[in-house]
């Protein structure tokens, strides 16, 4: 025989799922709740990322009272855990903030709780255990709700982000409920009947036992992503999770109870209907969701939330083509984390690293073009189409300036510059004139590198003022650049300069910024020889 809910449970979650359309709760408040009796301190038990694009839980306490905030805390944490260590909801829990409000209630537990049957207690949100059942049914004593508009008044006073609301009540009593407000008890084993209830909020699906239901199905039933009437595998919702040569319907038999196919009996009913495995948690509450189950709950996260957070620089970039830009998008992950990120220039795939791409300005041709990231969740809990969200960018590339024409020197006279950088500056040690020839560039330019002590290229690049020599660090080890000797090998930084002779009165220095990557910043300008000026 399968397996299903625990018997008495069986029949509380139905009378739940027949009656949540009306709320489910113990009476109608006879009056709209009083604004000044609904704050109450908030805790944050787990912060994962902005409430805008994150999934908000909010955990209300009922039937503990001031002295008892403490204990709320502590089941509230227990409930947390199990929620991190159930699948595929652990997988996932940094998509969620949770957040506990510490509602204070003028006696513990719920009305026919643990102190007997009968025995009402003044609890804030009215947790009441029914003792009912729809007709025909014996009671049952399990079924455990609260006034779900005060519940929600509580929480939009307090938590307006709020995206699900539930009540753990301090009943030592098994029991709880789903609908609009699920709610649990503090017995350890209560908190399985939330988890299965988020099934329903955050994977629509349906219930998969069944409890000698006749009525006819709704037409709706199809929507649920977990039941169907259908018997042929090609109508079947889940059939890229069957295998071929698997026997449809399946036997409820020990061979067939870790396969997934088609299983007689749910939503109520024992016949007419089929669910994807044998045992699943959306059938008891001691199995874990199946592979069906899982994906419509993964589904159901993303569909909630942007899987990227946020993008950097904003949108449109201004690039020069001799710069770079770092572009880079931020996302929580799922663990293991399945995501990958895939980056494209102009719909070209490119190579970037994770989160981040750096593009070069030279690598494009002046105008616009669209850099994208494409991120996409590779789960194997999750079968055909997967989950992605991609964010673009348009990179304006600003004209390269055209380089002016240097001629030649008349002679191969070049000067040699010494130059200290200590804490008080650039500082010119000696410079004279030599007779020595000068490389030139491909480009047709005189090419200008300065070293630091430790023989690191600080800037290299052809003359484009000859006003101000400008450059860019670049580690070029080829025979033609220009010398640049390190003079010491401890002190301040030091360095030999080789220019030719040309019409230039100064030397601008920059230098790279280990911290801020691609910034360049400027040190200080050295003034050069008479002999350089015109």
């Amino acid at each position: 025989m399968p397996r299903i809910l625990h018997a008495s449970f069986c029949a509380a979650v139905l009378i739940c799922a027949l009656a949540c359309g009306s709320g489910g709760n113990k009476s109608a408040s006879p009056e709209p709740p009083d604004p000044a009796n609904l704050v109450f301190p908030v805790e944050a038990l787990q912060t994962s990322g902005e409430a805008s694009k994150r999934i908000n839980l909010v955990v209300l306490g009922d039937g503990y009272r001031e002295q008892d905030q403490a204990k709320l805390t502590q089941d509230a944490q227990a409930w947390l855990t199990a929620f991190r260590n159930t699948a595929p909801y652990g997988n996932y829990a940094e998509y969620f903030n949770v957040k506990l409000i510490h509602v204070a209630s003028n006696e513990d537990g719920a009305d026919n709780g643990t102190a007997g049957l009968g025995v009402a207690r003044d609890t804030a949100l009215g947790a009441s255990f029914q003792n009912a059942n729809p007709p025909g049914l014996p009671p049952d004593y399990r079924l455990l709700v609260v006034d779900n508009a005060r519940a929600l008044a509580v929480a939009m006073a307090n938590a307006p982000e709020f995206s699900k609301v539930l009540v753990l009540v301090n009943d030592a009593k098994y029991g709880g409920s789903g609908g609009l407000v699920p709610v649990f008890s503090a017995n350890q084993e209560s908190c399985r009947i939330a988890l299965h209830e988020f099934g329903h909020s955050f994977g629509g699906l349906a219930d998969e036992y069944s409890c000698g239901d006749t009525s006819p199905l709704p037409a709706s039933i199809e929507a649920y992503p977990n039941i169907t009437t259908a018997q042929a595998l090609d109508q079947i919702k889940w059939n890229r999770w069957i295998l071929p040569g698997t026997l449809l319907p399946t036997p409820e038999d020990g061979a067939h109870f870790n396969v997934l196919g088609l299983f007689q009996g749910g939503y109520y009913h024992d016949g007419g209907i089929y669910r994807p495995k044998h045992a699943c948690r959306m059938r008891s509450l001691e199995d874990e969701f199946c592979e069906v189950c899982s994906e419509a709950i993964i589904r159901g996260v993303y569909s909630r939330i942007a899987l990227i957070d946020a993008a950097s620089p904003a949108s449109p970039v201004a690039l020069d083509p001799q710069a770079s830009v770092t572009l880079s998008i931020a996302f929580p992950a799922p663990v293991p984390n399945t995501l990958a990120v895939n980056w494209s220039v102009d719909g070209v795939g490119v190579m970037g690293t994770g989160g981040t791409y750096v593009l070069q300005g030279s690598a494009l041709t002046p105008g616009a073009h669209a850099v994208s990231a494409r991120l996409c969740d590779g789960t194997r809990l999750v079968r055909g189409t997967p989950a992605e969200c991609a964010h673009t960018w348009t990179v304006n590339v600003s004209a390269a300036a055209p380089l002016l024409p240097v001629a030649t020197p008349a002679s191969e006279r070049h000067l040699m510059v010494l130059v200290i950088r200590d804490v008080t500056g650039l500082k010119v040690l000696d410079q004279k004139i030599i007779e020595a020839p000068c490389p030139v560039s491909e480009a047709g330019t005189w090419a200008f590198e300065l070293q630091d002590i430790e023989g690191r290229v600080l800037f290299r690049q052809g003359l484009e003022d000859p006003s101000a020599l400008r450059g860019e660090f670049r580690n070029a080890e080829e025979p033609r650049r220009i010398d640049g000797h390190h003079r010491q090998r401890e002190g301040p930084v030091s360095f030999i300069l080789r220019v030719p002779v040309i019409e230039a009165s100064h030397l601008e220095v920059f230098e790279k910024s280990r911290k801020t990557g691609e910034s360049w910043a400027h040190v200080g300008s050295v003034k050069l020889a008479e002999a350089m000026q015109p």
